[in-house]
């Protein structure tokens, strides 16, 4: 059984990169217009951590995207960045404990769980779930957005084990 699905940022990666140069050319024409003679060093590193910071911000939550793949009896957690994809992490079927919507009532017996890993969009309009899973002695939970047919699929291949 195999079944891939790529969850994409709604987001126009082009007018988002149009703001972020325009927004870019502003600040530095502003911190020309306003140049301190004084403190210039301090102004320079903190305007070269306010765009980093924009950029980091920017990949983070606006050109990345997340791809779930179902092989066999795992499924397989891949984040995007442009063309280049990166393997996050794979569960196993057989250290699944529960796969429950991200708002229900059941999730409420998972909640000391500390390690919390999250493969969402949030503006993406789709349900969040949460998969509970075993490493060794400790419980995790992944928060992800799969598809009706992943759904299927993951119904499918644990009985019981999927609401």
């Amino acid at each position: 059984m195999m079944h891939k699905e790529k969850l994409t940022n709604d987001s126009n990666r082009i007018l988002v990169f149009i703001f972020t140069v325009v927004g870019v050319l502003f600040v530095l024409s502003l911190y020309q217009f306003v140049k301190i003679e004084r403190y210039g060093f301090i102004a320079d590193i903190l305007l070269i951590a306010v765009l980093s910071a924009v950029a980091f911000l920017l990949l983070k939550y606006f050109l990345t995207d997340y791809t779930y793949t179902v092989v066999g009896r795992e499924i397989i957690f891949n984040k995007n960045y442009g063309k280049r994809e990166r393997g996050i992490m794979d569960v196993p079927f057989d250290h699944i404990e529960a796969i429950l919507p991200a708002d229900s009532c059941e999730l409420e017996q998972y909640k000391g769980i500390k390690k919390v890993n999250r493969y969402v969009l949030n503006n993406i309009k789709r349900r969040k779930y949460c998969i509970i899973y075993r490493t060794g002695t400790a419980m995790e939970k992944i928060v992800f957005q799969p598809s009706d047919d992943l759904l299927r699929i993951l119904k499918k291949g644990m009985e019981g084990k999927v609401q």
